[in-house]
């Protein structure tokens, strides 16, 4: 019931003689060992990445010199099970480190602006802040007449895997002045949209981009705009 490879057997007759009888047993109940690795890293990626594990083992011997494994999906540990010719395995883990899904769909948390400044009409708040999915919402913000800037809504964005790069924004209003991005711009923060004077409305489109290429779905918001 032990890891061995011979043992004995004694054999009594009645007379009270015995004899000592060596049998081969090659009994493995010991798994084998992870070896050396090759192809991990702690460096994303959304390729897939293909790992190898080197398998040893003193008693009965490892099915395979190595054993490798090709992880095609987000992961950031994975395992490798290594085999003996008896049918022992130990799993082994290794840095995977693939990233092949979504930042998550830029959501609005909150509105910041002047004092007196009201929001009605509000479809955006309380969006799922963990979707990939593109989404459209607007809102009526309502602020005193004669002042030409507000500030837009916050938005709270999120990655499970590499982490999230930049933001990407097109973004138009009607009113004279302020920001016009009619194509995908890259940017480090979205409070720095602001309609133009006169504006009624504004309308924000907005993305994630991963640290390894991935993008998120879009936020398609319009707001507008009450003076009074």
């Amino acid at each position: 019931s032990s890891t061995t490879k011979t043992s004995n057997i004694t054999l009594k007759d009645g007379a009270g003689n015995s004899v000592s009888c060596p049998v081969n047993v090659y009994v493995d109940k010991t798994a084998p060992s992870c070896g050396s690795v090759t192809g991990e890293s702690r460096n994303w990626t959304r390729n897939n990445r293909t790992i190898t594990v080197k398998c040893s083992d003193s008693s009965s011997g490892c099915g395979s010199s190595s054993y490798t494994k090709v992880f095609d999906y987000t992961i950031i540990t994975g395992s490798i099970k290594i085999y003996d010719k008896a049918g022992n395995n130990k799993t082994c883990y290794v840095d995977a480190y693939v990233d092949k899904d979504p930042p998550y769909t830029p959501a609005i948390t909150q509105v910041e602006a002047y004092y007196g400044t009201t929001i009605s009409n509000d479809s955006c708040s309380g969006r799922n802040l963990y979707s990939s999915a593109s989404y459209t919402c607007s809102f009526q913000i309502n602020f005193r007449r004669g002042s030409s800037y507000y500030i837009i809504p916050n938005y709270l964005n999120g990655d499970s895997g590499s982490g999230i790069s930049y933001w990407q924004v097109k973004f138009r209003s009607n009113g004279r002045g302020g920001n016009y991005y009619p194509n995908w711009t890259n940017t480090s923060s979205l409070s720095q949209l602001n309609s133009g004077s006169g504006a009624t409305y504004s309308v924000t489109e907005a993305r994630a981009v991963d640290r390894v290429g991935n993008v998120s779905g879009t936020l398609n918001e319009t707001m507008y705009i009450n003076r009074y």
